[in-house]
């Protein structure tokens, strides 16, 4: 049997079966994801930081709509998925992004055996 479009009922979208393929990946503008989740892209506007990752910042809008229930914990899962799953292929595509990317976790890497050579002290060596 090959591929077959699918109507849902009462018109809520359209389903492609693929028999044979496990997953499609994300390939748009950057804009699909913003599109998709409106209401995380709306609560992000009012983080205190333009560039908040919504992880520990302080000040972050994302999680406070989280932990008040205003925004639901499942469609914040999913943005974030979605979210690296975007980062990862525009890490792929590019390759000064992706230098960048491990010349930062490299540092992260390196700050974190000195804070352990830090605690262990004398006994460490």
């Amino acid at each position: 049997m090959g591929r077959q479009l699918v109507a849902l009922p009462d018109g809520a979208g359209l389903l492609l079966d693929t028999p044979g393929l496990r997953e499609l990946g994300l390939w748009d503008d950057g804009t699909g994801l913003d599109l998709a989740f409106a209401d995380v892209a709306a609560a992000a506007r009012d983080c205190r930081f333009a560039d908040c990752r919504h992880e520990r910042e302080p000040g972050c809008a994302v999680r406070a709509a989280v932990e008040d229930g205003t925004l639901g914990a499942d469609r914040f899962t999913g943005w974030r998925k979605l979210e690296r799953e975007e980062r990862h292929r525009a890490l792929e595509m590019d390759a000064v992004a992706r230098r960048a990317e491990r010349k930062r976790w490299a540092a992260i890497g390196k700050a974190g055996s000195a804070r352990s050579k830090a605690k262990r002290g004398e006994w460490g060596r």
